[in-house]
């Protein structure tokens, strides 16, 4: 095994040297321990790993040696780093069963970052702090492998104004009795016009809800992922008035990432105010 990760690194860093701009690694069985010090690059434009694990200083090499890294893919990765930043990079997935290894919390620095998918993780012990987020425009989140209770309400608040300049925002957050009726947790999305939720903020006050139409004053379009929830659909559409929305959609079915980061769903009910 040892043999075939040492190839691996060589085939690697071979690509590197013959001017790759887009390099993707998959991986089937056992973790590929990557050599991160082969990542010196003038023409690296694109980066996908699946199943690698990345090691201290990984992400600080990629911002040093591969100044042209625009697009950044991770899928079943453990991380084992304190510091995720970029100044070049404009598209981020941390995605499908990552794993943060890192028990303090980790920090995710990307300026010029566009587009941005975070979800379906394996479960960490915190949730990152994202800094310098201000070119964000679209972001898919979910939170569900985070343990989540009131000593981590701080985190969810910073994860969130992390995200405050989006123009669309895909939001699954199952937790809501963790944040309890206090909607200052919620900052506000001065920049938004898309929104989706879950069916997470279909608690008995519609906390969640109210939270985010409250702080979202440019809302143009709310999407609700109902997953089968329909009793309740006026209720939606009287809030989204109060608050001038222009369209509310309801979807009964899962919003699912792919790795350019356009969200697709079926079966929508529409309604234009």
């Amino acid at each position: 095994m040892k043999q075939t990760f040492t190839e691996a690194n060589l085939w690697i860093g071979h690509a590197l040297l013959c001017n790759a701009r887009s390099i993707e690694v998959y991986i089937l069985g056992d973790k590929l321990g990557i050599d991160h010090s082969v990542f010196t690059s003038e023409h690296l434009r694109s980066l996908l790993f699946n199943a690698v694990a990345l090691t201290r200083g990984f992400f600080k090499q990629l911002q040093t040696g591969c100044k042209a890294l625009e697009r950044l893919i991770l899928q079943d990765c453990p991380i084992n780093d304190i510091e995720i930043s970029s100044q070049t990079q404009s598209t981020l997935s941390i995605g499908e069963d990552c794993l943060f290894e890192y028990r303090g919390q980790v920090s995710i620095s990307a300026p010029n970052l566009i587009h941005f998918g975070f979800f379906r993780h394996q479960r960490s012990q915190r949730i990152p702090l994202l800094k310098n987020m201000e070119s964000l425009v679209t972001a898919y989140i979910t939170l569900d492998w985070f343990p989540l209770n009131g000593a981590h309400v701080d985190d969810i608040r910073q994860f969130l104004l992390g995200l405050s300049g989006v123009r669309k925002l895909d939001l699954y957050f199952p937790w809501l009795e963790v944040m309890g009726n206090n909607l200052q947790w919620c900052p506000e999305f001065n920049n938004l016009k898309f929104l989706t939720l879950g069916k997470w903020c279909l608690d008995a006050s519609f906390c969640g809800l109210i939270a985010f139409l409250q702080n979202s004053p440019n809302l143009e379009q709310l999407t609700l992922d109902l997953e089968g929830v329909r009793a309740f659909l006026h209720m939606y559409i009287l809030y989204a008035c109060s608050l001038k929305v222009k369209l509310v959609c309801f979807s009964c079915c899962s919003m699912l990432p792919n790795v350019n980061h356009s969200w697709e769903s079926k079966d929508f009910y529409v309604s234009t105010l």
